[in-house]
């Protein structure tokens, strides 16, 4: 099995009580012994990635039947995506690879524009016959929580879905308790605005994705983005997560990523001027209009 982001794959095989770090990439994989086995990737992504995947193999008899399912369960906020499949009969152990992705826009500030494929078939490892199922994660997933695990029944029985559903209703109730870092939502200066003219209510000036994670309102003297880069202002709102580059004007390179863009006003990738409205995704930009905008200061 392998998983991966995509420009960062990672290979997950025997790793037991174990902790891998991959500095280049702020990542970080413990593994224990658990029954079921369950993998779990937190995928921050402040980067935008565009995508990561999980890749399963397993060997089976060709000839035996095959079920697949999907769907979407909830509890609150919290929403669970899932794909599977399941390859059962004969009087050996069913075994059900199911691949789920968990969500929370309210109190985790994901993103909504993730969404989840799969590809399976056949092909020969080693000269054995070798069932894969491969599961993608894609469309910049951020602050999504990616998951593997396997279900099974004894003499060959099929796993239903509406079993598989009540299992992954159990897998969701420990993500409730997780919490995103957010070292970088408190350390900043907000004061209410009161306005003369015009209104507070400024959904047309957010980016539609950044509704979530701002309140209007408000003038905020410094933020950053997850990669440490600060920002002198956020006009007209308050910041609720580490978004800076999307919202903010001001933006300083703090030297330690230098591949990264982020010392900009409201754009990401330094508004990118071929086509500021589309670099990353339209839903996180700003318009043309308020990119060319002018932001005047008074004070006394």
């Amino acid at each position: 099995m392998t998983t991966g982001l995509e420009q960062l794959p990672l290979s997950v095989l025997n790793m037991t009580n174990s902790i891998y770090r991959f500095d280049d990439t702020n990542t970080v994989i413990t593994s224990r012994k658990s029954h079921p086995f369950i993998l779990v990737a937190a995928i921050g992504n402040p980067k935008f990635y565009g995508s990561g995947y999980y890749r399963i193999r397993s060997q089976r008899a060709p000839g035996d039947p095959i079920m697949s399912y999907s769907g979407k369960i909830t509890d609150g906020n919290f929403e669970l995506q899932y794909r599977s499949r399941c390859v059962y009969g004969r009087t050996v152990p069913s075994v059900c690879n199911v691949v789920f992705a968990v969500n929370n826009t309210k109190d985790w500030f994901s993103s909504t524009t993730f969404s989840l494929s799969d590809r399976t078939g056949r092909q020969m490892v080693f000269d054995f016959s070798s069932n894969y199922f491969y599961c993608y994660i894609s469309n910049y997933p951020r602050r999504v929580i990616f998951g593997y695990t396997m279900l099974s029944r004894s003499m060959g029985l099929l796993v239903t879905k509406p079993e598989m559903e009540t299992a992954l209703r159990k897998i969701l109730q420990p993500f409730k308790n997780y919490t995103w870092p957010g070292q970088c939502e408190s350390n900043h200066l907000v004061v209410p605005v009161t306005y003369t003219t015009g209104e507070s209510n400024l959904n047309n000036f957010v980016p539609p994705y950044m509704h979530s994670a701002t309140t209007t309102g408000f003038l905020q003297i410094r933020a950053e983005s997850y990669d440490g880069t600060y920002y002198a202002m956020c006009p007209a709102v308050r910041l609720n997560t580490c978004d800076g580059q999307f919202v903010c004007i001001g933006g300083v390179k703090n030297g330690y990523f230098p591949t990264s863009n982020y010392c900009n006003d409201l754009t990401d990738w330094n508004g990118i001027a071929n086509n500021p409205d589309n670099h990353i995704s339209k839903n996180y930009a700003h318009s043309t209009a308020d990119i060319k905008s002018t932001i005047m200061i008074f004070y006394r």
